[in-house]
């Protein structure tokens, strides 16, 4: 017995060590032989490099994990049995990281035979660390989901009205913002959407036509009653900020007002969900910001919010009333924007195949029909009928080729020498000079190289399908070069270190950026940036912390809610999509569906068990 009580305590000390070490480690590039006069110099700095630096701090973190480990105890037989797989993943993506927002390389994890070693333990200690710190979040989380705490204060909030009170909440607590940036915080995607309505260029698929015509049109209709394209613009921003409030307000009145078997959703858990969209910064300046995503996001939530209503009480899918309100979203999201398209029929295919075990022969037939049959071919008709009516130019490939093109820029960057005439001859018919596309490689921005793209003018799917085949067998030459442009191009979906919430600040000239005084854009971007620096605010519009948020979420349905797992369907194919997409740090608005989506979720999942 005191032998197994010894054996706990030293293993005790052996993961308090890792956990420190985890919190205090510091990587630096490989050291080159090359650059010591001797060997046993570059030995030496190698073992002085993996020993670290051993502070105050390091021993009062190995005092602090050693307690946390001791807490712990109490809850052994529950941590012993989670999943170690997502610790384990978030630990990899935390030092990957790190390796390349320093390096643009994983040269901290193996760049040598000492970082890879200070990687390991680091790796183990934070996996350690996460292990115990998901597990007593969900043990706070069900605490939560599970109080019958309530207070005049949040009866009256869920109570009567609940969708109009926080609806208006919402707006008036971004009204200033709205003002202050008064005609609206530009993108240069609108621009050019704009543009289109109104004679300066001619409509493409390259964005959403319905959303064209919705900003444009409203640009356009109130410059002609007021003259002025700026009052235009802002009567649009504050249209798609009234979009945005609903869905959000939808997601608490829905829950508030729904009853499980388990019980109404508690009003702790409302409150937390409420506190997220009252205090997150995102939620202002995405609705202050004129661009499609804050439409196709409003629309991507009421989706989501029907299709749990399906999941709840599959016979509202008899009910015409509520059939034609989820088709006319699945349709608004689908047209919104151009990858809306692929949530909807990559998650109705999904939702068939799981629903269609656990439903009746006629249940089957209305979950085809009207969560994809349906709804895949009225979007698709009705999305050529507004480009057969527009006469608008057809879209390129590049969109979907932004990683592709990312891992050929940086092994030509490396392997240049390498690649034959025929390949040379493959690569240049879609990407214009092998030579400039080396040169513009940007391991966070795929922009420079996709642009080589459109320099070629019409390219043919022949000439496509010649350079994927390329791509391809390049890989198998140097593979690590293609992971590491991978890992460059996706690790800040994945790092909660990662700071991507900007503000954009874009300029044209029908618009006169005035607001309620001259510099009150500059004072919005003060205070945005600010936020982002401050750790609560910061957290609460992190893409790593929702993406972390979303992977738990699903890993807790898996085991505890299993019916609920496939309601994550359109995050999931929402997070892929940010995978293709051209960068994370200027774009963090590609995983706004799912990060504006996983309060509501939260809400669901505890209280729908069955």
């Amino acid at each position: 017995m005191k032998e197994k009580c010894g054996m706990k305590k030293l293993i005790w000390v052996i993961e308090a060590y890792l956990v420190s070490f985890a919190f205090t480690v510091r990587f630096q590039r490989p050291e080159l032989s090359s650059n010591f006069e001797e060997t046993v110099d570059y030995l030496l700095a190698e073992a002085a490099h993996l020993l670290g630096e051993y502070s105050f701090l390091s021993v009062l973190l190995f005092i602090l994990s050693l307690g946390f480990l001791k807490y712990m105890e109490k809850f052994e037989g529950s941590v012993r049995k989670g999943a170690v797989f997502l610790p384990a993943f978030f630990s990899f993506c935390i030092y990957m990281g790190r390796s390349f927002q320093d390096t643009n390389s994983w040269d901290y994890c193996f760049g040598s035979v000492v970082n890879f070693i200070k990687f390991v333990a680091a790796f183990l200690g934070m996996t350690i660390f996460l292990r115990h710190a998901l597990f007593l979040l969900q043990y706070v989380y069900e605490r939560f989901a599970g109080s019958p705490w309530q207070c005049r204060g949040s009866r009256w909030i869920f109570g009567k009205y609940c969708f109009l009170k926080v609806f208006l909440l919402l707006l008036l607590l971004w009204m200033p913002v709205l003002i202050l940036s008064f005609p609206g915080n530009l993108c240069y995607d609108v621009i050019g959407q704009i543009e289109q309505v109104i004679g300066r260029a001619s409509y493409s698929v390259h964005h959403p036509l319905l959303h064209t015509l919705l900003a444009g049109g409203c640009t356009e209709l109130f410059y002609r009653l007021t003259g002025s394209y700026s009052v235009g613009l802002w009567i649009y921003v504050l249209l798609q900020a009234c979009m945005l409030a609903s869905a959000l307000a939808g997601t608490v009145w829905w829950l508030s007002g729904r009853r499980f078997a388990r019980g109404a959703v508690s009003h702790p858990i409302l409150l937390l969900i409420l506190s997220v969209y009252v205090f997150s910064p995102m939620y202002s300046n995405i609705a202050s910001t004129a661009i499609k995503d804050v439409p196709f996001a409003a629309a991507f939530i009421w989706y989501v919010i029907l299709l749990a209503e399906v999941r709840i009480d599959p016979g509202r899918l008899r009910q015409k009333g509520f059939t034609a309100v989820l088709l006319a979203v699945e349709i608004l999201m689908s047209l919104l924007r151009n990858n809306g398209f692929y949530v909807l029929f990559l998650t109705g295919i999904v939702l068939c195949a799981v629903w269609w075990k656990q439903s009746g022969r006629g249940e089957r037939l209305r979950i085809f029909l009207f969560l994809f049959l349906i709804p895949v071919l009225l979007s698709r008709m009705t999305g050529n009928i507004l480009a057969t009516g527009l006469s608008a130019e057809k879209g390129k490939a590049a969109e979907m080729l932004s990683l592709p093109f990312q891992q050929t820029a940086r092994y030509l960057q490396l392997y240049r020498q390498e690649i034959t005439d025929e390949e040379k001859r493959a690569i240049e018919a879609v990407l214009k000079d092998v030579d400039e596309a080396a040169a513009a490689y940007d391991p966070d921005l795929a922009d420079p190289v996709k642009s080589l793209y459109y320099a070629c003018g019409q390219v043919s799917g022949r000439e496509i399908l010649g350079y994927l085949r390329v791509w391809f067998t390049e890989f198998f030459k140097h593979p690590c070069v293609y992971a590491e442009a991978f890992l460059a191009h996706v690790y800040g979906w994945f790092d909660p270190q990662v700071n991507n919430a900007p503000r954009y600040e874009a300029e044209y000239d029908l618009f006169e950026k005035t607001g309620l005084f001259k510099t009150s854009e500059k004072v919005l971007l003060f205070s945005y940036r600010l936020a982002d620096r401050i750790t609560p605010l910061g957290l609460l519009q992190n893409v790593g912390a929702y993406t972390w948020a979303m992977l738990v979420l699903f890993s807790y349905t898996r085991r505890k809610n299993q019916s609920m797992t496939a309601l994550l369907t359109p995050l999931l194919v929402s997070l892929l999509i940010c995978l293709a997409s051209p960068c994370f740090y200027l774009h963090p608005r590609y995983a706004y569906p799912y990060m504006f989506t996983i309060p509501f979720l939260y809400g669901l999942a505890e209280r729908s068990r069955e």
